[in-house]
């Protein structure tokens, strides 16, 4: 039996967030991998932690835009979405890591060009 899957891959992203509170955050990360190309308008789902800056970070979490081709047949995708101040869990309690007041940043970036294809004839 053979399969015509697209080859599975990631994409690399660092995005800034808005500033609020006279602060913004970093999001780095790797986005879920997937099978897709550039012209199958595929997406990919991803989820983190911010940098920490003034003793606090947020979470956030997404689906990527679909893929955008480039000339040279690679893609890229993007993503935009706002960050959330959610509670930790411990010891039956929810607890915020900051003094500051809850609030959030919106961000809007792409993704760098696929990573992690499988070499051909593997």
């Amino acid at each position: 039996m053979s399969f015509n899957l697209a080859p599975y891959h990631s994409h690399y992203f660092g995005v800034l967030t808005s500033t609020n509170f006279d602060h913004m955050h970093t999001l780095q990360g790797f986005v879920f991998s997937v099978n897709g190309n550039s012209t199958d308008s595929h997406v990919h789902t991803f989820k983190g932690i911010t940098s920490t800056l003034s003793g606090h970070f947020h979470h956030f979490e997404g689906i990527t835009g679909p893929a955008i081709p480039r000339s040279d047949g690679s893609h890229y995708h993007e993503l935009i979405g706002k960050t959330e101040h959610l509670p930790y869990f411990h010891k039956g309690n929810y607890h915020f890591l900051t003094n500051y007041p809850i609030h959030i940043h919106n961000y809007r970036g792409t993704t760098g060009t696929e990573i992690g294809y499988e070499p051909k004839n593997w």
